[in-house]
């Protein structure tokens, strides 16, 4: 589907033990990073896509600038 996933956790025992399992079951094209999503992971942007795997009580808008799929299905 892709060859690269950058994943964004906040909790540091869930970004340790995320990264840990995937490195352990050979996905080498996965990116984990300790922070708060909110803001995503500018450096890499844009992404074909973003999904959001969260409870917030909003999502912030997207720019063309972070996505180049902007909108929610």
């Amino acid at each position: 589907m892709t060859d690269q996933v950058y994943t964004v956790e906040v909790i540091p025992e869930l970004a340790r033990s995320a990264e840990q399992r995937l490195r352990e079951l050979g996905y080498t094209q996965v990116h984990t990073r300790n922070a708060d999503g909110y803001y995503g992971w500018e450096e890499f942007a844009p992404y074909d896509a973003i999904i959001v795997t969260a409870a917030p009580d909003h999502i912030p808008q997207l720019s063309s600038s972070k996505s180049r799929m902007v909108g929610a299905w």
